[in-house]
């Protein structure tokens, strides 16, 4: 079985789309937002509630062939319609089902969740990250498109856009950003080096995603939530440490997701966080 040839297939195709996605080739949005984190880590809590007061519609799907049983959701508020789906852990399944999502003919945007170290003094833990550039240390997205005629480049339209939605509701830094594969290649050593030639965050998927957008002709953004400071004390196992990195994650995932709903429907705005009303 060569699994490119049955994308080639109209209904086999959309059995694979159903079972990676959740949701069927003909319900697929023209703007879509992506992570490779579980939606639960990405948004904050209580997401599904909040849309819900927000006169937006949700509709739960979960793919067939996920071990975790995640889950992806339809949205749709005054006719426009969006979703919000995960693609997969780790830099292969993730790169592999974007590679599916951007072949639907409907997706013209989409948007980038995830997290990242921060490597600068100046991006404090819970700042936002919206990179217009990112330097591939990965080669694995290189099965999926030529690096040579599609680098890991923002939409311009697209990355002027999302950052000034997300400057309303958090700090943002447009800066350069780098992506690793494997969390255990960070060495001091790499991080000082990357560091030093002005990158400011780093994960493990975002130019991927630029690679497989570009490719696909869809236009797209990242937006990358400063997590750890490896570079500047303390760790992931310092109980200090993890109060800092709560507090920065709550006023981060709140930016997330109310930048998520404005690039979904454009003419949508906010209201303020449940902890400001009143």
């Amino acid at each position: 079985m060569v699994y490119q040839d049955l994308l080639g297939d109209p209904e086999k195709r959309e059995r694979i789309i159903r079972a990676g996605l959740g949701i069927g080739e003909e319900e697929v949005p023209e703007r879509v937002v992506v992570s490779p984190i579980l939606l639960e880590r990405v948004l904050p809590p209580g997401f599904l509630g909040r849309m819900e007061e927000m006169g937006i519609r949700t509709e739960e799907r979960v793919p067939e062939d996920y071990m975790l049983r995640v889950k992806n959701y339809l949205v749709e508020w005054e006719g426009e319609r969006g979703a919000f789906l995960v693609l997969g852990r780790g830099i292969v399944e993730f790169t592999d089902r974007l590679s599916i999502l951007f072949s639907i003919p409907s997706v013209k945007e989409a948007l980038f969740l995830g997290s990242g170290a921060s490597l600068q003094d100046h991006i404090a833990t819970g700042d936002l990250n919206v990179p217009k550039y990112v330097i591939p240390m990965e080669r694995e997205s290189e099965v999926y498109v030529n690096p040579l005629r599609s680098p890991p480049v923002a939409d311009e339209d697209l990355w002027g856009r999302v950052g000034e939605i997300a400057e309303k509701y958090g700090k943002v830094h447009r800066e350069l950003h780098a992506t690793v594969p494997f969390f255990y290649m960070e060495t001091r050593e790499l991080l000082e080096y990357l560091r030093g030639i002005g990158v400011g965050t780093l994960d493990m998927e975002l130019s991927a995603f630029y690679r497989v957008a570009r490719d696909r002709k869809v236009r797209a953004v990242g937006v990358i939530r400063a997590g750890d400071k490896p570079l500047h004390g303390g760790d992931v196992f310092d109980p200090e440490y993890e109060k800092v990195r709560r507090e920065g994650k709550r006023r981060a995932l709140e930016a997330m997701f109310r930048t998520s709903l404005e690039f979904l429907f454009p003419g949508f705005h906010a209201p303020p966080p449940p902890a400001q009303r009143g």
